[in-house]
């Protein structure tokens, strides 16, 4: 047992306050923020870690005295402070050795380099203790992400952009990018490297689809798809479909950062894995891919792609999406509960619907919900904004939703003369968007009418058997 009158970590050596005091400060400051962040956050927690590492149970009171500080700064420990602002407040309130010591019976002569008891590596912590039923994989240190990846820490830095060669201003080498244009708008794809994209779909079932998700979310999930989406929404007085606006730029990488924290993730590995999914665009290259696109249209994306975002195109953006707009759902399900009203969400699709007493409230509810979804950090597109009633067709993602689920009869029509034309002659003259295995193709349209629609896909169906491919 180390005995109060001779320390171990502070004795001989240079005194505290000596020629190296303030580097040793920030080393003390430093140790003692990853204990505080080591383990559970509550207040007899936090200074059983301090006491135990210190080897000194003398200075508990004064230990006692520090954490309490410290919860008055953040109540809670929610949000879980970074590794930097505890390290920030330990120097701010001046929380040497020789203040910790005061009043315990113990001199302070000297001090010394800390032990390696002081440096261990911040701990997976949940903020709540019903997380640790998802069974993430509790990764303390970047060296545990690297290898739970399979990789080197030098590949982790490098694809996790945290090396400094890992930007440049010609753009992320990581990724590659893609403009599509369709009529007016022009969607930027951002699509990882093979490397990359690999790592991204490791974390998808290993880590991400073990987080559960809000019920309102169709998209990107399991068991869920637009015909979900829709389906609680047949037979109502009234439809409003809203869109929220840059879905996936909008979402940056300092709430990605949060959500993990939140999880239970160290400062290091939440950054790590907070750079393995999200991009940045330097301003130069958005300007060289928007060059022909309308001025004031690429203006108001510019300053989202040039800070680190969610990048449309990565296979882990959409289930990180779906996490991101938990508190989104959440508050605007219990909105629509109050109006008595359905919400369900699509990716970046709103749609909500009630009865009459919900028709008459409408505008009330539509300036709450904007509201909350200003207040979540997204916007709406106004022009995609479209409120439908019974008396018109309503439609939600391509499917009718005003009696039963139905397809649009223009979409049938369509499909019907494809196939028509299809048994006069050359299947493939029919082809006109080029897809590479158009039978297929036409299987899936048939079969997407069908769920819909039996009577209409039962048609189009005999149709299709009739073709000589």
């Amino acid at each position: 047992m180390i005995s109060h009158a001779e320390p171990v970590w502070w004795k001989d050596g240079p005194f505290f306050y000596g020629k190296d005091g303030k580097e040793k400060l920030s080393q003390f400051a430093d140790s003692l923020a990853r204990i505080i962040l080591g383990g559970p956050l509550d207040r007899l927690s936090i200074s059983q870690r301090i006491v135990d590492a210190l080897a000194l149970e003398a200075c508990r009171p004064k230990v006692v005295k520090l954490v309490d500080q410290l919860f008055k700064i953040y109540p809670f420990l929610l949000p879980q402070p970074t590794l930097r602002e505890v390290k920030s407040f330990l120097l701010l309130k001046r929380w040497t050795p020789a203040k910790i010591l005061r009043g315990s019976g113990i001199k302070l002569a000297a001090a010394r380099n800390l032990p390696e008891s002081l440096l261990n590596p911040e701990a997976f912590v949940p903020v709540r203790r019903e997380l640790l039923e998802w069974k993430l994989p509790a990764m303390k240190s970047s060296i545990q992400l690297a290898e739970f990846l399979g990789l080197t820490t030098q590949q982790l830095d490098w694809m996790s952009a945290r090396a400094p060669f890992a930007r440049c201003d010609q753009g992320d080498p990581r990724y590659e990018f893609h403009l599509e244009r369709k009529s007016r708008k022009s969607r930027l794809l951002e699509i990882p490297y093979p490397k990359l994209m690999s790592v991204q779909r490791r974390l998808l079932p290993d880590l991400l689809d073990k987080i559960p998700l809000h019920h309102a979310a169709h998209g990107f999930r399991k068991g869920r798809s637009v015909k979900s989406y829709a389906e609680p929404h047949v037979g109502q007085r009234v439809v409003w479909r809203t869109d929220l606006a840059n879905f996936f730029p909008s979402i940056q990488s300092n709430r990605i950062f949060g959500a993990f924290r939140t999880f239970g993730y160290p400062e290091s590995v939440a950054r790590s894995l907070t750079g393995l999914t999200t991009n940045r665009i330097p301003k130069s290259v958005f300007r060289t891919l928007f060059a022909d696109s309308p001025r004031d249209a690429a203006r108001e994306l510019e300053f989202l792609y040039d800070s680190p975002h969610l990048p449309q195109g990565a296979p882990t953006s959409p289930a990180i999406a779906n996490l991101i707009s938990y508190r989104l759902d959440c508050r605007l399900q219990g909105l629509a509960s109050k109006f008595e009203a359905s919400y369900t969400r699509y990716a970046d699709d709103l749609a909500f619907s009630g009865n009459d007493s919900f028709k008459k409230s409408l505008k009330e509810f539509q300036s709450f919900a904007l509201a909350i979804i200003l207040d979540e950090g997204f916007a709406i597109r106004r022009r995609k904004s479209v409120v439908m009633t019974a008396s018109r067709q309503q439609q939600l993602a391509g499917i009718i939703v005003n009696e039963k689920l139905n397809t649009p009869r223009t979409e049938y029509k369509q499909l019907h003369a494809i196939l028509h034309n299809c048994t006069q002659g050359n299947p493939e003259s029919q082809n006109r968007d080029k897809h590479s295995d158009f039978q297929t193709h036409l299987q899936g349209r048939i079969a997407w009418m069908n769920s819909l629609n039996p009577t209409r896909g039962k048609k189009l169906q005999q149709i299709f058997e009739s073709i000589e491919w």
